[in-house]
């Protein structure tokens, strides 16, 4: 492969974050590409939207903005689904002429993770044959990267019903103190929970994976026809948020995040500690709070590997838990306020608090995190009647009956 790819590879890999939008990614792949190869006049997407595909982000002059399935070299690429290199555009039957000036063009086909077209990278250029094998090999290349970074996950639809429940999903049963608020906000809401305890813990997982287990959880929700999403853990929130509001754009899409804002109200210029996992501490969601309320107090990131695991395993008090928390947070106390970065933390309030002295505040976004969900549900007109008995269906991917009664503890308290 020639350097100059290697080179297009290299910055792809390492520009394109898992954790933005799609339409991000693409928009600076085309001004990648744009960048480093040469003799372009044009390099860009389009997305499959329907039975056409659409406009995506590109360098060049003004294109088409929506091409029929076999229609053009795009639209041929697309239904064919193969890469097609062509030496002379004027002699490819059906040509769109978007550019007059474009002379030769390549497009190949962009996949999801179940093999389907959900669009094509397209290059023209103003020389004929001006793209050759090895520029395919390079360009196929890139393609395969983008598939990796930008469309690893499934589509599915949901329900507009206000009967439908809503789907709940998160790393393992951490979740469960968000569902506990919405129940009590919401009794007359359905909810399907789906936790991943089988991957647990993913604040130690690299984003690709916690994008790749959100995803699925999320198309197994979708699958039973859910008609609003909450996503009850921080770091998926922080990895996956964007992406899945991209996705799933008709649906109201609901994340978590550590409520800072009243800690840092409450403590007046104090000392306020975020335990959090260290995946959500380190991303860019997180570093807008740190950004928003940082002038307003002290705020400290207390990296809380390890601490979840007590929840997954029902260790919510005892001489051990107490020592690992006295380890944990005696490094950064005193403090005023303690934020719970985690939907497991909250499990483990009183154990916290006793570790931090005894007086110290701590805060959890749970509430925060039904009340948006309920004026999401409104504004959609989705709410369901508070008449009806709301039910509760908890699923999980490691299939256990002590996980199943542990479940059970932990919301209901039995």
């Amino acid at each position: 492969m020639p350097d100059n790819y290697k080179e297009l590879l290299s910055a792809l890999d390492a520009l394109i974050d898992v954790t933005e939008p799609v339409q991000t990614g693409l928009s600076n792949a085309s001004a990648l590409i744009w960048q480093n190869l040469s003799s372009l006049n044009w390099a860009g997407f389009y997305l499959v939207r329907g039975g056409e595909l659409a406009l995506g982000p590109f360098q060049g002059k003004p294109a088409c903005t929506m091409i029929g399935k076999g229609k053009g070299v795009c639209g041929t690429a697309w239904q064919e689904d193969q890469t097609i290199r062509v030496e002379d555009v004027h002699a490819f039957p059906g040509h769109i002429a978007c550019d007059a000036a474009s002379r030769s063009e390549i497009v190949i086909p962009l996949h999801d993770s179940n093999g389907r077209v959900m669009g094509v990278l397209d290059l023209d250029s103003f020389l004929p044959a001006r793209f050759l094998p090895e520029d395919q090999e390079g360009l196929e290349a890139a393609a395969k990267l983008l598939e990796h970074k930008l469309f690893n996950f499934q589509d599915a639809a949901f329900s507009q019903n206000s009967d439908a429940p809503v789907g709940i999903v998160d790393s393992g049963l951490g979740g469960l103190s968000v569902l506990k608020e919405m129940i009590r906000l919401m009794p007359g809401e359905d909810f399907l929970y789906r936790g991943d305890s089988l991957h647990a813990p993913y604040g130690t997982k690299t984003p690709e994976d916690v994008q790749r287990y959100t995803f699925a959880n999320v198309s197994y929700l979708m699958e039973r026809g859910i008609k609003a999403l909450v996503v009850a853990c921080n770091t998926a929130t922080s990895v996956c948020i964007s992406r899945l509001r991209e996705q799933y754009s008709d649906m109201p899409v609901i994340g978590v995040e550590p409520a800072l804002k009243p800690a840092v109200l409450h403590s007046e210029g104090g000392r306020v500690l975020v335990m959090a996992t260290p995946m959500t501490l380190q991303e860019h969601k997180f570093a807008e709070l740190m950004d928003r309320y940082g002038r307003e107090a002290t705020i400290v990131k207390v990296p809380s590997q390890g601490l979840m695991e007590y929840v997954e395993r029902g260790i919510l008090e005892g001489q051990e838990l107490d020592g690992f928390l006295a380890d944990l947070l005696n490094p950064y106390l005193p403090a005023d306020s303690i934020v719970l970065g985690c939907t497991h933390y909250p499990f483990l309030a009183d154990a916290i608090r006793k570790a931090a002295g005894g007086s110290v505040q701590i805060y959890d976004g749970s509430e925060g995190t039904a009340r948006e969900l309920r004026r999401k549900l409104e504004e959609n007109r989705i709410l369901r009647e508070s008449a009806h008995q709301g039910k509760v269906e908890i699923l999980n991917s490691k299939d256990s009956a002590e996980l199943a009664a542990l479940a059970e503890r932990l919301l209901y308290g039995c």
